[in-house]
C-alpha cells in the first residue's frame, strides 16, 4: 500500500516519535536537532504523514526534532520560561499549559 512504511525498529526515538504522530494524523516535519528551523527544503509544507516519506527523514536527520503542521484554528505557543508558563496560567484564558 503505498505511504505504508516498513517496520520502524531502525528508527531514532524521535523517528519513532515522528511515526505516531503521523498515525494519529499530525503531519510532521524535520527540523534542526534541539531547535527550530526545518530540516526539509519546503519546511513545513513538506509536512507528511507518509511512513515511507517519515522514515527517510528521520533515518537521514535520527536527532531531528519533529515540526507539527498545524491545522487552521489551531495556535501553539512555545513558553520557554518557567515564569511565563506561571504568569499565563494566572491570567483568565482558556489555554492549555
Amino acid at each position: 500500500m503505498p505511504g505504508q512504511a516498513e517496520p520502524a525498529a531502525a528508527l531514532s526515538p524521535q523517528g519513532h516519535a515522528a511515526r505516531q504522530h503521523a498515525e494519529e494524523n499530525w503531519p510532521v516535519f524535520p527540523c534542526v536537532p534541539r531547535d527550530k528551523p526545518p530540516l526539509a527544503r519546503k519546511g513545513f509544507h513538506a509536512a507528511s504523514t507518509d511512513g515511507n516519506q517519515i522514515r527517510q527523514w528521520w533515518t537521514n536527520h535520527p536527532d531531528a526534532n519533529i515540526g507539527l503542521a498545524l491545522p487552521v484554528g489551531v495556535v501553539v505557543v512555545d513558553i520557554d520560561d518557567p515564569e511565563a508558563k506561571q504568569r499565563l496560567k494566572g491570567e483568565d484564558r482558556d489555554l492549555l499549559v
